[in-house]
C-alpha cells in the first residue's frame, strides 16, 4: 500500500512541473442516487492537472456509503480532449478502492478501472461544468472485484453518469 501510495505522490509531483493549470472538481452524480432512491450513496471530488495539451491528469477520489460500511476509490486517470474543448475521453491508470465494515472494523483493497467520455462545458475562464458516462470495468478483468463492491453498494452499477462541477485554480 505504501509502494501505490508513494507511486501516485510521485506521479503527482512530477505531473505538476508539467503542468500549467490546476483544478478541483465535485461530482454531484449523488443526487440520482437519491432520486433512484438507492440505499447507498456516491460522492465524489478531484484534482486536475492541465497540461499546455489536450491532455489532463486527474486525480479522483469517490466515496461510496450504505450504513456502517464505506467505500473508498482512488484513482490516477489520463484525459484527453480530441477536438482541444468539450469532448473528452477518460482512462483510469491506476485505480484502487477499499471497502471498510465499520461495524466488524474490516477492510478490503480492490484493483479496479473504468473508462468514461463527456463533455466539459466552459462556463468562464474559472468555473466549468461535466456531464459524463462511466463504464466501469470495461473489460471485465477485475469482475470479482466488481461483484464485491456491487454486493455492498447498490448505487455502485456498470455505467454511472457522472454531473461535475469545478473551478481552475490557474
Amino acid at each position: 500500500m505504501k509502494k501505490v501510495f508513494l507511486l501516485i505522490l510521485l506521479l503527482c509531483l512530477c505531473s505538476s512541473v508539467f503542468a500549467v493549470g490546476l483544478g478541483a472538481s465535485v461530482d454531484l452524480g449523488f443526487i440520482q442516487d437519491l432520486l433512484l432512491s438507492h440505499k447507498s450513496l456516491q460522492a465524489g471530488v478531484g484534482l486536475r492537472l492541465y497540461t499546455d495539451g489536450d491532455f489532463q491528469l486527474r486525480l479522483p477520489i469517490n466515496l461510496s456509503i450504505k450504513g456502517k460500511k464505506v467505500g473508498i476509490e482512488g484513482a490516477l486517470c489520463a484525459v484527453y480532449y480530441p477536438f482541444t474543448k468539450g469532448f473528452y475521453v477518460s482512462l483510469s491508470m491506476i485505480d484502487l478502492g477499499f471497502i471498510a465494515d465499520m461495524s466488524r472494523k474490516s477492510s478490503s483493497m480492490l484493483i479496479l478501472n473504468e473508462i468514461e467520455a463527456g463533455w466539459t462545458f466552459e462556463i468562464n475562464e474559472k468555473f466549468f461544468a461535466e456531464a459524463g458516462i462511466c463504464m466501469r470495468d470495461p473489460s471485465g478483468t477485475f469482475s470479482s472485484e466488481y461483484e464485491k463492491i456491487r454486493g455492498v453498494f447498490d448505487s455502485y452499477t456498470r455505467f454511472r453518469v457522472r454531473i461535475a462541477g469545478g473551478y481552475r485554480f490557474f
